[in-house]
This record gives structure tokens, C-alpha cells and sequence, in this order.
């Protein structure tokens, strides 16, 4: 997006990327562990079952007589039908919602590992594994277990067909081969996450005892106009942390990478490189300008304006020298204690998450555009500004919304529709480039 670039380009954000931290580091190796130990355990749950004759395993996919290769073949087709089925499903709920493809980053996947595991172990049914991920209250809960034990499953469904079809192919699928036992067990596991797959509850499930959602919009409701001015003041060991998020909206991740701040020809000048980043989402940087000169600039962008000139000008705001090992976590649980501290008659829940609410609200009070929003908040897509803020909870106070904002890639309307007509479009044209290339080879034959 290009809006208002005056003066932009006199601040070119990092290109590098992010370093991973110590907690991600170790994430990651945690989940290279969990892979390899599910393998080990793999292979020997089809060595037992070749051992006992394909008895041994609690799977609920497991049958007592050996099944003919008809019957076998017809159940790795069921699999393969059930995993494309919640394909096509994801897909299409993303397209329909005007959304990209995204990939579960390492850090997921080591937590999905970790829920399937705990949900799925005793060798339960997928009756009983999806009972086990509905015993919550919290919806939030659920769509967390639900995503583990569908990610987890899908894997293992995967890795079960590969199997089969390696050894089938040297002859294993014949009753007479030495290795048909593990033929056999490889296409029960893969039954068994089929099953699973195929049998998550559509949507959101009745939960025991379901508690209301809490709104971090509604957490700003019924706090003073000068609440952020307050808390910097009762926060002297984050203040800083406190004061950037206050003044750009990041994600607390997104600290992790540095806000970096400077004062040039009257402008205060905020870079900001993206978190939750995918081929096409998010921002990989976005730049955010506050005019100085502007006679109503108070709160928050005076007072971050009065710290970056003691700084001489420049500076670099992070986690760096925290000694939490989730400081952007630690971060949340300060401003949570704080808003305790000093407003304890305050019904409802504050976060370091809503200072970004909070600024979404500034910003959509301002009259600043939908696009320039999105931007502002990291996003690629419209819609999702809309979740965030609401111009009636700015109730005076200094507004922190920015007189300029540049980001790494132009912002998407809300256009579902347009994705769906772009795609059929798309798959048009492949249809009839490949019937003319039929009709040319006809002709030269």
C-alpha cells in the first residue's frame, strides 16, 4: 500500500529476517523429537502386530480376522477420500472467507504434537479421542484440541499410506508374503486416523459448562480516557515495551524483532517488522508516521516523542536482556497485574493484547481508511480490521492513530466472491489451454 509517502522512504525497514528465540529454538527441536519418537513408535506397533498376527493394538480400526486385498484396498481409498474431503472443506471455508492458505508454523506443530498425544493416548477410539477434546468449557480450548488432533491425524494417516503402498508394491499385499502382517497393520492405522479425520464434529460442538468469550474490545469498556498515560507511569520496568505497543499497535510477538523508532524533520517514525507472516499474509514491514508539528499531538505519541530524543533521536525497543523465557507472555501478565492495581473495581480483562485494540480503535475514530488500518495492524486483508477496535470506545484522550502509514504489500478488499470468480476463471483457462493443445496435437498427428 502506498499512502501519503512523504518522508516515508527516509526510514528503510530491515529486509533481514528475524532470528528465532531461544523458546522458539527449543520448540523446534522438541518437535523434531516428538516426530522421530511417533515413527520409533510406529514401527514397532506394526513389528508387534506382525509378531501376534495382526492382534495387539487398542486402534478401534482393528479386526480380528485378516481382511482379503479387495477389502483392504476399499479402506485405503475411504482414508484418502476423508483426507481430501477436509481438504476441500478447509479450502473452501478460506476461500469463501476471503482468506489465504496457511501452514501450521514449527512452533504449532511441537504444540499440536504435545495435545494429540496427551488426547489420543490409551489407544482411545475416535469416538472417544473427540469426547476427550469436547471435555472443555472454553471454545477457544476446543478449536485448539480439534486442530492438534486433525493435524496429527492427517500426518500419521500419510505416513500409514506411504507405508502400505512401499511394502505393497514388493508384494506385501499377497496373503503368501512374509511381510503381509504389516501390510495389513499399516492400513489399520491408517483406517483408524481416517476414522478420526472423517469423523470430527462439524463447526462448534455443545461444550459442558461453556464459558462466555472474553472480548478484548469489552476489556476497554469503562476505563478512563487517560488509562495508557496511567499504566506507563505504574510500569517503570516495561515501560518502554509498554509505551511502543501503546503507540503501534504490534502484536506482543512482534516485539520480539525490535520496534524501531526515530524523530526526523518533525516526524516520529515507527518500523515494524511482521509477525504471523505467510505467502500471502501478513505484512513483512510496515512503517508508521505521527507529524509532531500537529498542535493535537498528546498522550502516548508526546510522551514516546519525549523518550526517543533523550535517546538522541533513535531507538530500538524489544525483549532484549529479559531473562523470561516467555517475555511477550510476561509482557501480557504486567499490564494484566497493572490494570488490577490501579483500577480494582474494573470488571473486565486487560492484556498487553489490548493496547492493539485500543489502537484500532484511535485509528478507525480518526476516519482513517479501511486499507490504511489493515496496514497498520499487519494485516493483507480488510476484513480483519474489523475485529479489531471500535471507533465508539475512543472516548477522548490523545489519540495514537498515525498521520502516515506504508506497508510491504497493497492491502486486499474484502472479496470472497472475487477469489471464487478469479479461481473458476483461472481453471477455465487451464481447461481450454489444455483443449487446444489436444486439438494441435490431433492436427499434427
Amino acid at each position: 500500500m502506498q499512502a501519503n509517502t512523504r518522508d516515508a522512504d527516509t526510514i528503510q525497514p530491515a529486509q533481514t529476517e528475524g532470528t528465532l528465540t531461544r523458546a522458539e529454538s527449543l520448540d523446534i527441536v522438541k518437535a523434531v523429537q516428538e516426530t522421530k519418537q511417533a515413527w520409533v513408535e510406529f514401527v514397532n506397533r506394526i513389528q508387534k502386530q506382525a509378531n501376534t498376527g495382526g492382534a495387539g493394538t487398542k486402534s478401534a480400526a482393528q479386526t480380528k480376522e485378516p481382511r482379503t486385498r479387495d477389502e483392504a484396498f476399499a479402506i485405503v481409498k475411504g482414508v484418502r477420500d476423508s483426507m481430501r474431503a477436509w481438504v476441500e472443506h478447509v479450502n473452501g471455508l478460506e476461500v469463501r472467507q476471503g482468506l489465504d492458505a496457511k501452514k501450521a508454523s514449527a512452533k504449532s506443530q511441537a504444540a499440536y504434537a504435545v495435545e494429540a498425544r496427551r488426547l489420543m493416548r490409551g489407544g482411545k477410539s475416535p469416538e472417544q479421542v473427540w469426547v476427550a477434546a469436547m471435555d472443555t468449557s472454553s471454545d477457544s480450548t476446543w478449536y485448539t484440541r480439534a486442530a492438534a488432533v486433525t493435524h496429527v491425524s492427517m500426518r500419521k494417516a500419510e505416513r500409514a499410506l506411504k507405508w502400505q503402498d512401499r511394502i505393497g508394491r514388493k508384494g506385501a499385499d499377497k496373503p503368501s508374503h512374509p511381510r503381509h502382517a504389516r501390510w495389513l497393520a499399516a492400513i489399520s492405522l491408517a483406517e483408524h486416523y481416517g476414522q478420526i479425520i472423517s469423523t470430527r464434529p462439524k463447526g462448534l460442538p455443545a461444550l459442558a459448562n461453556r464459558k462466555p468469550r472474553k472480548s478484548m474490545r469489552k476489556g476497554l469498556r469503562l476505563l478512563p480516557v487517560d488509562w495508557r498515560e496511567i499504566l506507563a507511569s505504574r510500569l517503570p520496568q516495561w515501560r518502554m515495551v509498554f509505551l511502543a505497543a501503546a503507540l503501534t499497535g504490534v502484536r506482543p510477538e512482534e516485539i520480539y524483532f525490535g520496534v524501531k523508532l526515530s524523530i526526523v524533520d518533525g516526524w516520529l517514525i515507527a518500523t515494524v517488522q511482521g509477525a504471523k507472516l505467510g505467502i500471502q499474509q501478513g505484512q513483512d514491514w510496515r512503517v508508521m508516521k505521527w507529524n509532531l508539528r500537529n498542535i493535537d499531538v498528546t498522550g502516548i505519541v508526546r510522551t514516546v516523542a519525549a523518550e526517543v530524543e533523550r535517546l538522541g533521536g533513535r531507538a530500538e525497543i524489544g525483549y532484549v536482556g529479559r531473562l523470561n523465557t516467555n517475555p511477550a507472555a510476561a509482557f501480557s501478565k504486567a499490564v494484566s497485574n497493572a490494570v488490577k492495581r490501579a483500577f480494582p473495581d474494573h470488571p473486565h480483562s486487560v492484556t498487553g493484547y489490548s493496547l492493539r485494540h485500543a489502537f484500532a480503535s484511535d485509528c478507525k475514530a480518526s476516519g482513517m481508511g479501511r486499507a490504511e488500518i489493515s496496514a497498520a495492524l499487519g494485516h493483507r486483508v480488510e476484513k480483519t480490521a474489523s475485529f479489531y477496535g471500535h471507533a465508539g470506545l475512543k472516548r477522548g484522550g490523545g489519540s495514537v492513530a498515525p498521520d502516515e502509514v506504508k506497508a510491504a504489500h497493497p492491502v486486499k478488499a474484502n472479496s470472497g466472491s472475487a477469489l471464487i470468480t478469479m479461481k473458476t476463471k483461472e481453471a477455465e483457462a487451464r481447461k481450454s489451454s489444455k483443449a487446444g493443445a489436444r486439438t494441435s496435437e490431433k492436427k499434427l498427428g
